[in-house]
C-alpha cells in the first residue's frame, strides 16, 4: 500500500468518525459553543488590549 492510497483511505474514514462520534451524540453543539467562546474571549481581550495601548500612547505624547 503506497502513501497516496493510505491518505485517501484516511480522508474517507474521517467524516464517518466525526459524524458518528460528535454529531451522532449531540456533542458537536458543545464543540461549536466552546470554540465560539474561545474566539469571543480572544476578540474581547484584543479589543481591551488595544484600548489600553491607545491610552498609554496618549499619555506618552503629553
Amino acid at each position: 500500500m503506497n502513501l497516496p492510497t493510505l491518505h485517501t483511505i484516511l480522508l474517507q474514514a474521517a467524516p464517518s468518525w466525526l459524524e458518528h462520534s460528535l454529531h451522532g451524540n449531540g456533542k458537536i453543539n458543545v464543540v461549536v459553543a466552546v470554540v465560539g467562546l474561545i474566539v469571543l474571549g480572544l476578540g474581547l481581550w484584543m479589543w481591551r488590549m488595544d484600548l489600553r495601548l491607545k491610552r498609554m500612547e496618549e499619555q506618552q505624547r503629553k
